[in-house]
């Protein structure tokens, strides 16, 4: 996985990527405290293929920072097992200086609880 930040301003000081056979979890330690972000859709050019001279979409997870001094963090899949995992379905947490994006798949996810109607008995 290749890891881009643009532009190199600082607003991203570190960026820990740690992959298993279900999850991809990536952690992004920023200058700024409790910093804005948001996925931002498009077609960004992150990382050229040699031949085609693109990225494909589905190949790349862009987060925007909405820090004084705006930044793009992408995320560059470089196989096919990559690629897959940046279709999971992706959570953020953040806490502080951090935001963690966590990618799995939908049928892995533990199913915490079922709800259902149930008539009132009077």
């Amino acid at each position: 996985m290749k890891i881009l930040v643009t532009p190199q301003n600082g607003a991203v000081t570190g960026v820990t990527v740690c992959a298993g056979p279900q999850s991809l979890n990536v952690l992004v330690n920023t200058r700024n405290r409790w910093i804005e972000f948001h996925r931002q859709g498009g077609s960004m050019a992150a990382q050229e293929d040699p031949v085609t001279g693109l990225v494909p979409e589905h190949q790349h997870f862009l987060i925007e920072l909405d820090s004084p001094n705006e930044t793009g963090l992408t995320l560059v899949a470089e196989t096919s097992q990559e690629a897959q995992s940046l279709q999971w379905h992706c959570f953020a947490l953040q806490d502080k200086d951090q935001i963690n994006f966590l990618f799995q798949p939908l049928q892995t996810l533990p199913q915490i609880a079922t709800w259902r109607a149930v008539e009132s008995q009077r």
